[in-house]
Parts: C-alpha cells; sequence; structure tokens
C-alpha cells in the first residue's frame, strides 16, 4: 500500500470536494493507487487533506459516480478496476475545471484531430459536406448575435469524425465533445479565439469538400494551433 501521508497534500481551495476528488483521481491515472487498494477512512482522509468529513464523503461519492471507487457500507472505499475510457472521462472531467488543463486536452486534439479531418476528406459524401457546410453556417451567423456557438463547434468536429466511417474514432470524438462542452463555452468566450474558430471551421470545410486529405489535416493543425493561441494557452517551460 502506498503511503498517503507523500501523495496527499491539504486542499486549500473551494469546493473541497472536487479539490479532493482531483488528487486522487490523478493517483489513480497515475497507477499510484491500483485496483484492490483499501482507501484511509473518511476521518482520516480528513485529517490529511485538512477538510471536514463532510467534504471527503462528498468527494469519494463524486469519484464513486465516476466509476473509480466502490463504497463498501462498514468496509471502507476500494480502488475499481476500471476501462480505459471511464478513466479518460474522469481524467476529462478533471481537466474541464482548470483553465491551466485546457492546454493538455487541447495537445489531445491535436494529436487526433488531423488525422480525423484526413481521411474524412477521402470518404466524405455530398450529403454529408452540404451538412457541414449547414452548421458552419449557423456559427457565423450566431458571430452577430454574441453568441459563442457552442452547440455548432462541436457538431462541427463530431461530424468530421463521422465522414471517416470509422466507428471507433465517432465514439472517441463523441466522448470529448461529450465532456469538453464547459471548455468550450470557456474557450469561446474569448473574441479571439471565438474569431479563430469561425475562421479555422471554414477553411477545414473547404479542404474537406476540395477531397484533399493533406489539406484538411493541415487546415485542422492550424486550427486547433490558433484557437490555443487566441486563447493564451502557452506550454509551461521545462
Amino acid at each position: 500500500m502506498n503511503s498517503f501521508d507523500k501523495l496527499l497534500q491539504p486542499v486549500l481551495k473551494p469546493r473541497l470536494h472536487d479539490q479532493i476528488s482531483e488528487q486522487i483521481n490523478k493517483l489513480i491515472a497515475e497507477g499510484l493507487l491500483k485496483p484492490g487498494d483499501r482507501l484511509p477512512s473518511e476521518r482520516e482522509l480528513a485529517e490529511r487533506f485538512k477538510v471536514s468529513r463532510n467534504s471527503v464523503r462528498d468527494a469519494l461519492r463524486t469519484l464513486e459516480a465516476r466509476g473509480l471507487v466502490d463504497i463498501r457500507q462498514g468496509d471502507g472505499t476500494y480502488i475499481r478496476e476500471t476501462t480505459a475510457a471511464e478513466l479518460y472521462q474522469a481524467m476529462i472531467d478533471i481537466l474541464a475545471l482548470k483553465k491551466e488543463g485546457l492546454l493538455e486536452i487541447m495537445q489531445v486534439r491535436q494529436i487526433i484531430e488531423p488525422g480525423v479531418a484526413f481521411y474524412a476528406a477521402k470518404k466524405a459524401t455530398p450529403e454529408q459536406l452540404a451538412l457541414l457546410e449547414q452548421i458552419v453556417a449557423r456559427h457565423e451567423a450566431k458571430a452577430g448575435m454574441d453568441d459563442p456557438g457552442v452547440e455548432e463547434d462541436s457538431l462541427f468536429h463530431y461530424t468530421i469524425a463521422e465522414m471517416t466511417g470509422n466507428g471507433f474514432l465517432v465514439r472517441l470524438l463523441q466522448l470529448i465533445n461529450e465532456n469538453l462542452k464547459e471548455s468550450r463555452e470557456v474557450v469561446l468566450q474569448y473574441p479571439d479565439a471565438n474569431s479563430a474558430t469561425r475562421v479555422g471551421h471554414r477553411r477545414i470545410l473547404q479542404a474537406l469538400a476540395a477531397g484533399n486529405p493533406e489539406e484538411a489535416r493541415q487546415a485542422m493543425a492550424a486550427h486547433i494551433a490558433e484557437v490555443i493561441s487566441a486563447y493564451e494557452l502557452v506550454e509551461a517551460e521545462a
């Protein structure tokens, strides 16, 4: 069993149960807490986090809802065996709570979505391209209404995944979209990021309509990079 005295730190910010669940969530993701490990009691955790037992209880319920722990009445709280998808979703939940986490989310998108656009350009049907044009047009129209167009932004990227005909990519983008709604709402409140998103979408659509896979890949990569720059997300120096 790991030494919790070294792994857990006192929490000082508001929404204490979120801070507690975040620490435990990260330990699970990093493999420092493994399936079958038993967490300390609520009282012990409260002492180590320097919070109330109610905050600990709320944090454990959050982890249970994410499918990461089993709370066994009269026995204790145990780390569950989790699937990669469950763990990925739980980590996205955490990242979405923090602005600094948005850079990590965008880096994941930089890795995945240019490739998605590449294959979409090869397989997109006229009907799918027409649908994407409608989505882009709605998004652009909302600019004059001070509406960030969160729904259109999400639907744009999901529709491109559908164009690939790859069911795994579709499910992956659906998972990302479902869990990044809060992050999109934050990002798109920045005028520069909002503008970059609309311009980037139009360029991607043009590359897809031209059936040019490499141009679509580059347009998607540039789009995500522009949003990162507009939102002033910078990678921490080593």
